[in-house]
């Protein structure tokens, strides 16, 4: 039996043995009303009644207990998915950015939703990135590093609230965000640059691109918009939003700034050996198994 289990047991034990002594009183009281004993004359309905009034008074003072708890919890659960709201911000706006960066033309309106800015019509720009172009930022001149900067920061942020606020929040939400920190085509993007120098090391030209990640691609953005959704059932106004800088040609990086010319070799992605992710990270979908090659 669980530890819920076992705390509901105890309070249904607690109302049970006072409302059966209530009970028991009451019945031995009527049963021997007429028989002249002096304990049960005088002493018998002042049992019954105080017995009545503790269950009453037991009953009503732990749903108020209850009821302050949980306006706690709901509080800390608030705290908690506004501090989530903020490093899922940034991952939007960094691959709003990449987007908007190997975009063919500026973008002429806001897209209306998450949905719509990481549709697979706008998540395709992505196969022109050119990860060496410029970001247009002072702390990350390429793309690479600016990846591997933002997401390791960010992941390992989440993670830490995660790890914080875990007891207060819906499982469901748990479950989107540990299914999007395991997303093979994040850790892809975020090792990008190391990987990048390590087939350099082995003589291969020619940076490493997003061409051919379309599938594995389109599988993470369904992760993170699935964030996204839980994030609004359980807080509302917690979601992340479009970044207004999509449509700016005043703020970094300007549209089709990092755009490749023409299309590279693809990166083929496949699923077998050896895993994408960290040997001893968890793998626990087929996603982990994803595979990774450069043609």
């Amino acid at each position: 039996m669980g530890q819920i289990g076992t705390t509901l047991l105890y309070f249904a034990m607690r109302y049970a043995i006072l409302l059966i002594l209530a009970i028991t009183t009451c019945g031995i009281t009527y049963f021997l009303r007429d028989k002249g004993y002096w304990l049960v004359d005088n002493l018998g309905g002042n049992l019954a009644a105080g017995f009545l009034g503790a269950l009453a008074i037991l009953f009503f003072i732990e749903r108020a207990i209850e009821k302050k708890r949980q306006q706690e919890r709901t509080r800390v659960a608030g705290l908690a998915l506004r501090q989530i709201r903020l490093p899922l911000q940034r991952i939007v706006i960094l691959f709003a950015e990449m987007i908007k960066a190997s975009a063919p033309k500026p973008f002429c309106s806001l897209p209306a939703s998450l949905h719509e800015l990481f549709s697979h019509a706008n998540t395709a720009h992505l196969d022109w990135l050119d990860l060496d172009g410029p970001t247009g930022h002072v702390e990350h001149t390429d793309w690479k590093a600016e990846s591997e900067a933002i997401l390791t920061s960010e992941l390992e942020h989440l993670m830490a609230i995660l790890d914080r606020y875990l007891p207060f929040l819906d499982i469901q939400l748990v479950e989107a965000i540990d299914s999007l920190t395991e997303d093979s085509f994040l850790y892809f993007v975020r090792r990008i640059r190391s990987r990048d120098d390590a087939l350099r090391k082995l003589g291969r030209k020619g940076g490493t691109t997003l061409y051919g990640s379309a599938v594995v691609r389109d599988e993470f953005f369904a992760r993170l918009l699935a964030v996204a959704k839980q994030l609004e059932l359980a807080g509302g106004k917690a979601t992340p939003v479009v970044p207004t800088s999509l449509v700016r040609q005043d703020m970094m990086p300007k549209a089709g700034q990092a755009r490749l010319k023409s299309l590279p070799p693809p990166v083929l992605f496949g699923y077998g050996d050896p895993p994408v992710r960290e040997p001893s990270g968890p793998q626990s979908d087929q996603s982990a198994q994803l595979d990774v090659k450069v043609v």
